[in-house]
């Protein structure tokens, strides 16, 4: 092929067209993105509660001493059931009557649908995914709202047009917590990350107790007030990220409240395992003493394989395996 008085080889006409691919689509990603700040399209879909916009509704009825019947008549609605149905959250008054209701009540229309700022940040927030993480660190709406507050309130009208805020609640929440949440999220340990093994067992047992918190449904505030004296939930943060370890009435609480072993709980490793393990060893003493070295050997190798496939699952429950069984899959490689 000639090009650009060049004769190019297969291989880089192959490149020319993938880098020239690749431009284009960076320039298609970036167009996109482009209108959706434009237009507001919002990924996340984010829709107000409607059982907080049914009170805010009602609030601006009560206050303004109105029927049902009269608020119906000023927002142009056809009856009070229309009213009845917006306050108790059954649906969302469409924009015109919205418009109304807002001058009704003296305020703005997404004061009617979010509340304050501070409310749609924490709405915001939610609604991209950091629930749980707002749940147990309800203060970062509110840093999250100072910031803007104090950076962008000669810029923006804080109290309406609060999707024009979203780019920069997120950026600002990236910018300046988004280390906190990766500390906060779930730890996969993985072989290959060359931490040493203490490292490793750290951090499994802090897998190990955030899976109990969870399972128990409560807050990392909630569950440091199980302990005595209580446990900050910064404490329960670091416990949970593999920071450092309870002491050891703590690992004693923490395996009380998950109904497990202190064994599983700093181990993984279930009591019914390790006493399973003793069990075999006195039992099949005589019987492998019958064995040459290499049957043995297989055996071992096999039944450690298993034990540790068996204690890397994480729920008692399913780690019930019977010894028989184990001894089963043994024999069934010494016999291979």
């Amino acid at each position: 092929m000639k090009f650009g008085g060049h004769f190019l080889n297969k291989k880089q006409d192959q490149e020319y067209y993938i880098e020239k691919l690749e431009k284009e689509n960076l320039e298609l990603k970036e167009r996109i993105r482009y209108y959706e700040s434009k237009f507001h399209k919002r990924s996340d879909c984010m829709k107000p509660n409607l059982i907080e916009t049914g009170k805010r509704i009602k609030s601006i009825r009560s206050n303004l001493g109105m029927t049902m019947e009269q608020f119906a008549i000023l927002t142009d609605s056809s009856n009070t059931s229309a009213v009845n149905n917006w306050e108790r959250g059954y649906n969302l008054p469409n924009k015109t009557k919205l418009k109304k209701i807002a001058i009704l009540g003296n305020t703005t229309t997404d004061w009617i649908k979010w509340g304050t700022l501070e409310e749609y940040i924490t709405s915001y927030l939610i609604g991209i995914g950091y629930e749980l993480y707002i749940k147990d660190f309800p203060e970062i709406p509110h840093k999250v709202f100072k910031d803007i507050q104090e950076k962008y309130s000669d810029t923006f009208s804080l109290d309406k047009d609060y999707e024009l805020l979203d780019s920069i609640i997120k950026n600002i929440f990236t910018k300046y917590y988004s280390k906190d949440f990766e500390d906060y999220r779930d730890i996969e340990v993985k072989p290959d990350l060359g931490l040493t093994d203490d490292n490793k067992n750290i951090k499994m047992i802090g897998q190990r107790i955030r899976k109990i918190r969870k399972k128990e449904n409560i807050t990392l505030e909630e569950f440091g007030k199980l302990f005595s004296p209580t446990a900050d939930k910064a404490v329960i943060s670091n416990w949970e990220n593999g920071k450092n370890l309870p002491n050891s009435e703590r690992i004693k609480k923490i395996a009380e409240i998950g109904g497990v072993s202190e064994l599983y709980l700093m181990t993984g490793v279930d009591s019914s395992v390790a006493e399973s393990m003793y069990f075999l060893s006195e039992v099949a003493l005589d019987a492998l003493e019958r064995l040459s070295i290499e049957e043995v050997n297989r055996i071992i190798e096999s039944f450690a394989g298993y034990l540790n496939v068996i204690s890397k699952i994480d729920d008692p429950d399913k780690r019930e395996i019977s010894l028989n069984a184990i001894c089963q899959l043994s024999l069934l490689d010494k016999m291979g």
